[in-house]
Parts: C-alpha cells; sequence; structure tokens
C-alpha cells in the first residue's frame, strides 16, 4: 500500500472510530486516547491530522455537508427550488441533531467561530442557486443576500432548537418564510 494510500486509511481510522464515539458518548464523554485507541492507531496519529479533538466535529460535519451539497445540486437540475430548498434545510439539520443535542451545541460554537466553514455555506449554496438561474427559475441577481438569510434561519433554528431540550428540531423550520424569502429572487 502506497504511502499516501496509508495515511488515508489511519485518517478514515480515526474519523469512524470517533463517529461512533460521538454518537455513544458524546464529545465530552470521549478522549483522543478513546478514538485512537478504538480505531487501533497509535495516539500520535490522531495529532497529524487533528489538533484538538473539537477538530473532528468539524471534520465529520464537514463529510455530511459535502454529500448534501452534492445532493442537492445535482437535484437542482431537475426539481423545483422551494420544496428543495426545505429538504435542504431538514437534511442539514438531521445531520447535526443525529448526534444529540450537547454536540449540536459543540457544532454550532464551532461552527459559527469558523470563518471558512461560514464561506463554505455560503458557497455551496451559491452554486446551488446558480443552477436556478441558468434554468431561468432564479433571477440573474447577486444571491449573496438571500444565501446569508438562509443560513440565518438555518442557524438560527439549530440555537433555538439548542435552547429549548423538548421541541422537535424540525418544528422551527419555517418553510412560508423560506418561500416568501425565494418568491422575490423568482422569475415571474
Amino acid at each position: 500500500m502506497k504511502r499516501e494510500d496509508k495515511k488515508e486509511l489511519t485518517k478514515s481510522k480515526i474519523l469512524e472510530a470517533a463517529n461512533i464515539l460521538i454518537k455513544e458518548k458524546g464529545l465530552e464523554g470521549i478522549s483522543v486516547s478513546d478514538i485512537t485507541s478504538k480505531a487501533g492507531v497509535a495516539k500520535g496519529s490522531f495529532y497529524i491530522y487533528f489538533k484538538k479533538k473539537e477538530d473532528i466535529l468539524s471534520e465529520i460535519a464537514c463529510q455530511g455537508l459535502e454529500e448534501l451539497y452534492e445532493y442537492i445540486i445535482n437535484e437542482a437540475e431537475t426539481k423545483d427550488v422551494i420544496p428543495l430548498v426545505n429538504e435542504y434545510m431538514h437534511k442539514f439539520i438531521e445531520g447535526i441533531t443525529v448526534y444529540g443535542m450537547p454536540i449540536a451545541r459543540s457544532w454550532l460554537k464551532i461552527g459559527m467561530d469558523d470563518e471558512e466553514r461560514c464561506y463554505y455555506n455560503e458557497n455551496m449554496l451559491n452554486k446551488f442557486f446558480d443552477v436556478y438561474k441558468r434554468r431561468g427559475i432564479i433571477k440573474d441577481l447577486n444571491l449573496d443576500k438571500l444565501v446569508e438569510q438562509i443560513l440565518y434561519i438555518l442557524f438560527g433554528d439549530l440555537v433555538l432548537w439548542c435552547m429549548d431540550d423538548m421541541k422537535d428540531p424540525y418544528s422551527y423550520i419555517d418553510s412560508a418564510l423560506v418561500s416568501s424569502l425565494l418568491r422575490d429572487y423568482m422569475e415571474d
């Protein structure tokens, strides 16, 4: 096996082990030693890829986001914009809340402090809306404000859910508000 393949395999083992342990015990309930032990790699291997255990949470979330963005950009070729944006929001929240509220809280804190991560979300949503521009469904306008508003709604929904232990995370998604925002950008 080539050196680069071994490196990828080691990182993959670490991510897989961390993913399992985080779901079982939460981020605060595990250590780097727990992760590397479950992965079957040396503790020092962890620090080749991550500075601290919180960094692994961002990496896990990114993997899910990449799959989600690939999905919605492909689906934008044939689906209507409003239902697909609502589907995107549900899948985004599902991808975070599957780990439970403590992890969602950690992820929000990390995500909101990470300008690169915020830029990634904005960039991918702009690519998504570019498909609709090309199809003639969305007006050929600068969509930065629309993307920003959708992300505010999405992250606001997550913050509200994290503050209210009893609510269903999907109950905060306001589809009517999203539809109203999108209609201003749609071709007549």
